[in-house]
């Protein structure tokens, strides 16, 4: 099913589709039919549930700034070189994303909730097993003056820092792509014009800080650390040192890469555990005391405590409500 709201030529477009009404058998190619600049291949899921997708985006035609609520199944996408000029900031509400580099074949990994930037003139190959991705698309332009350079460069994708601006900007996007659709037509554009503004601000902060003094060399480290700790999250030992160490840092340089951040070392260890076990328990069916192993806890009742923290619910009660996808 498809709507589009007709507006004037000044005015945003407003396009909603969906694979409702679809043979289960023809929803991929149908939702395959509304993105003609990527190549998309379904991916086998284990639940036998065929496949689902719904978006809703509101575009302004003039300079293709967009707002995108999509929900997908089970999918590996890869982007043609002439699909377009801008970025897409936005974050994941609902699963994750492997994004692999086609220069250097480097896969990161982005998290459910963690903002992201994705530059279509350099696009990774993705792959992921079901998401609610709520983003912005903006000129690739705009987000470099604001950045001071590449989007993403070398890479692609990559996950932006957690400040409080991230956040305000999340909440931002979560609303206005909830909202959207019961706006009219001249209040389009207000919307578009404010969530730009906004993730604009937030990349000129995001350059500042790296482009500050010492400030490249330390988000350089503070990724490195970051990767490394993603690699060995199931070991409950880890320590600063351990990560100074593998690192080639001095633990001493380490702390001092992580002051100015929201979070220090050891409350980022623990995010990216709670990332990690949040996507653990919505996308499979491993138990729950293994998961909390493979986050690093050997005590069930300590990860419980922490994931409480985190979430705000049981790990249970979590994978109850995010098990299944739309779709």
């Amino acid at each position: 099913m498809t709507d589009r709201v007709a507006q004037s030529s000044s005015q945003p477009d407003l396009v909603c589709f969906d694979t409702a009404g679809v043979a289960p058998a023809e929803r991929f190619d149908h939702w395959r039919s509304f993105y003609p600049s990527i190549d998309m291949e379904p991916k086998r899921r284990t639940d036998r549930k065929p496949f689902g997708g719904a978006a809703s985006i509101l575009v302004d035609r003039n300079d293709g700034t967009a707002l995108s609520a999509t929900t997908s199944g089970p999918n590996r996408a890869r982007f043609n070189d002439t699909v377009s000029d801008n970025v897409l900031i936005g974050f994941f509400a609902k699963g994750e994303a492997i994004a692999k580099s086609r220069r250097t074949g480097e896969e990161i990994r982005i998290p459910r909730g963690r903002l992201y930037i994705l530059d279509l003139v350099n696009a990774p190959d993705t792959y992921t097993e079901g998401f609610t991705n709520l983003y912005l698309s903006m000129p690739r332009e705009r987000a470099m003056a604001a950045l001071g350079g590449e989007p993403a460069a070398g890479h692609g994708m990559r996950a932006l820092p957690d400040t409080g601006l991230s956040r305000v900007l999340r909440s931002h996007l979560s609303a206005t792509t909830r909202e959207m659709r019961g706006l009219s037509p001249s209040q389009h554009g207000h919307l578009l014009d404010s969530t730009a503004s906004l993730a604009t601000a937030y990349l000129d902060q995001v350059g500042s800080e790296s482009a500050g003094p010492g400030g490249a060399d330390d988000a350089d480290i503070l990724i490195a650390v970051q990767r490394t700790m993603e690699k060995i999250l199931h070991d409950p030992d880890v320590t600063a040192e351990t990560l100074a160490r593998m690192t080639g840092q001095s633990r001493s340089r380490l702390y001092r890469c992580f002051d100015g951040q929201d979070l220090g070392v050891r409350e980022t260890l623990t995010r990216l555990r709670m990332e990690k076990a949040g996507s653990l328990l919505a996308l499979t069916s491993m138990p729950i005391g293994d998961i909390a192993l493979h986050c690093g806890y050997g005590d069930f009742a300590a990860f419980s405590r922490a994931f409480r923290r985190a979430y705000d619910m049981t790990p249970r009660d979590y994978r109850r409500q995010h098990r299944c996808l739309s779709g």
